[in-house]
């Protein structure tokens, strides 16, 4: 089945493109998440060069010799583009930046909301996940990853 149009807004994330699937890589998947080569998300949260203010950030899975790069830009001023192997690894790297600035800010060190990779990326919101997983190949991916 082929994706919706996008922007696909769902809840405080918009997919602005659902991206391919890969045909037998198996290491665009963990667990039951699948995550398509040219995926993009937007969503705003705490900015990594002002944590006073909010932007919006652009989450995207790119290809990097056959295993996935997860990209994180932060659209400020100036931009930062952070990456990572892991979706998690990438929000991750995010989330320390803004707790840094969070820490030289003058407002003091309040809370960071946490925020797992798959959720900041959108991939666990159920809307996401259900096309994702009616995507083209990916049930090939998700079988293949249960059986080795």
């Amino acid at each position: 089945m082929a994706p919706p149009k996008t922007p696909f807004n769902a809840g405080d994330v918009t997919v602005d493109e659902f991206g391919k699937i890969l045909p037998g890589k198996a290491a665009f998947k963990d667990n039951d998440i699948v995550y398509p080569v040219g995926f993009k998300s937007s969503r705003r949260h705490l900015s990594m060069v002002n944590a006073s203010n909010r932007c919006m950030y652009t989450s995207e899975v790119m290809d990097h010799g056959g295993k996935p790069l997860f990209r994180v830009t932060c659209h400020d001023d100036p931009p930062e583009i952070v990456e990572d192997k892991t979706a998690q690894g990438v929000w991750t790297k995010v989330m320390n930046q803004i707790a840094e600035q969070t820490r030289r800010s003058s407002r003091g060190g309040g809370q960071i909301p946490a925020g797992k990779g798959a959720e900041m990326f959108g991939f666990s919101n159920e809307k996401i996940r259900k096309v994702l997983t009616e995507m083209p190949g990916a049930q090939e991916i998700v079988s293949k990853g249960k059986e080795g």
